[in-house]
């Protein structure tokens, strides 16, 4: 959020991409409300691009709400999410990513050239996924792994990372890890 203050010298429009928003659960979704909340009391006009059901997303006055539909598989979720952006962002002043692969890789499909692009990243794609099937090592240690499908992996996600203007990670371990296997980072801090 410090990124987006450099930028609030006047009303700015703002597309918040996050992959959860309330009533859904968890700390993307807590994090993005909070921000929804502290850009609107700055006078920004904020739109939130979500997944979900349409019609359950919490929306505050002053705040555009748009919620795309999980279901179809990743592709089809990803062209509606991508329609979504680029009929809400286009002529926003920044939009900041939450994924970057949930709202990272729509981001990419839309090629938008005006707004700044910010990702904010809260965790590891790669990671996660590796965890979420039992995984036990640590960030570190599974990025020193060498597998093949890890680097083809790596090496579809650079791309997605260099999209955008300016990356904000949450911890110092994840910037150091990124530092030294994602080379040719965007300004990040």
């Amino acid at each position: 959020s410090q990124v987006l203050y450099t930028f609030s010298t006047f009303p700015m429009k703002i597309v918040l991409a996050t992959g959860i928003y309330p009533p859904d659960i968890g700390g993307p979704a807590t994090y993005v409300r909070a921000l929804v909340e502290e850009l609107t009391k700055r006078g920004m006009h904020v739109t939130v691009v979500t997944y979900g059901k349409p019609g359950t997303g919490t929306q505050k006055p002053g705040t555009g709400m748009v919620v795309v539909r999980r279901s179809g598989g990743p592709l089809l979720r990803w062209w509606r999410y991508t329609r979504a952006l680029r009929t809400h962002a286009t002529d926003a002043d920044i939009v900041l990513a939450f994924s970057l692969v949930s709202s990272g890789v729509p981001l990419w499909m839309t090629h938008l050239k005006k707004p700044k692009k910010i990702l904010r990243l809260g965790g590891d794609f790669l990671w996660e996924r590796y965890t979420d099937c039992g995984g036990m090592k640590g960030l570190r240690e599974f990025y020193k792994g060498f597998s093949f499908q890890f680097l083809a992996l790596r090496k579809w996600l650079r791309p997605l990372l260099l999209q955008f203007d300016h990356v904000v990670f949450s911890t110092q371990l994840q910037k150091e890890v990124y530092e030294g296997y994602y080379k040719s980072l965007p300004p990040h801090s």
